[in-house]
């Protein structure tokens, strides 16, 4: 099977010299891998990728490193299961084979949702409110989550579907034909690599977007707000702002709204 857009490039050294710059520049914020999209965007053709910021070993580190560049192709595959589609639920729960890293922890199970996100949890889990919210920075935040592009419920019609891929060194999730605006033939996925040496790393892959009608979130959480008070929560997403600090370009990051 094709690997994933990072092993498509020269390799992990190319990243790992970007990450060394950002990194004298000091590391960003877990909560500023994410950004607000105003109804408008430059993702289409692009990869958004997430390296875990830690030692060498690359396992137990809560923070991530983010770059943004051209991408390949979505991840093809022929064995992929059919969670989500049309006439489907909004919202499944998958247990995975084999768990994957997230922020420094590992979780066995994915809540797969039709608006575009993906939480991470364990059966063990009674914390985490699985909520899977993308249309504002405050739902974003409080599950431990993927929110690839947001949906509306209406976004996954027709011959749409939302796909689980797994095997021993990747889980991939692709959402196909969705509809986000007046397009019907958007297709992203995001990819969480379990292969040896890059374990943890998280690649969202936007191939077809529509750069419009895409009004929410995309980006990380690490449920950074679940269980805060409503004061904690007016001060974490006024420091948060509209994640214009994302536009910015630098080392590791670059505009894609």
């Amino acid at each position: 099977m094709k690997g994933i857009g990072m092993k498509n490039f020269s390799g992990y050294t190319v990243v790992a010299a970007l990450l060394a710059t950002a990194t004298l520049a000091g590391c960003p914020k877990p909560e500023l891998h994410s950004q607000v999209l105003d109804g408008t965007n430059k993702l289409k053709q692009s990869q958004v990728y997430f390296v875990p910021v830690e030692d060498a070993k690359r396992l137990g580190f809560g923070d991530y490193a983010r770059l943004v560049r051209p991408t390949v192709q979505l991840v093809d595959n022929t064995t992929h299961e059919v969670v989500l589609n049309a006439a489907g639920p909004a919202s499944i729960v998958e247990k995975l084979d084999e768990p994957v890293l997230f922020f420094g922890e590992f979780y066995d199970s994915l809540k797969i949702a039709k608006n575009g996100t993906v939480v991470l949890f364990n059966d063990a889990d009674t914390t985490d409110p699985l909520a899977g919210e993308n249309a504002t920075a405050e739902g974003h935040f409080k599950s431990r989550q993927v929110s690839l592009l947001p949906v509306a419920a209406t976004g996954v019609v027709g011959d749409a579907e939302v796909t689980l891929f797994q095997n021993s060194v990747e889980v991939i999730v692709t959402y196909s034909s969705i509809m986000v605006g007046a397009s019907a033939d958007n297709a992203f996925q995001v990819v969480f690599v379990k292969s040896r040496g890059i374990d943890g790393d998280i690649a969202i892959n936007y191939d077809v977007t529509s750069g419009t009608g895409t009004a929410g979130v995309i980006g990380v959480s690490n449920a950074q707000l679940f269980g805060k008070s409503p004061d904690e929560i007016t001060s974490f997403l006024g420091a948060f702002g509209t994640g214009s600090i994302l536009t910015e370009q630098s080392a590791n990051t670059k505009a894609i709204n």
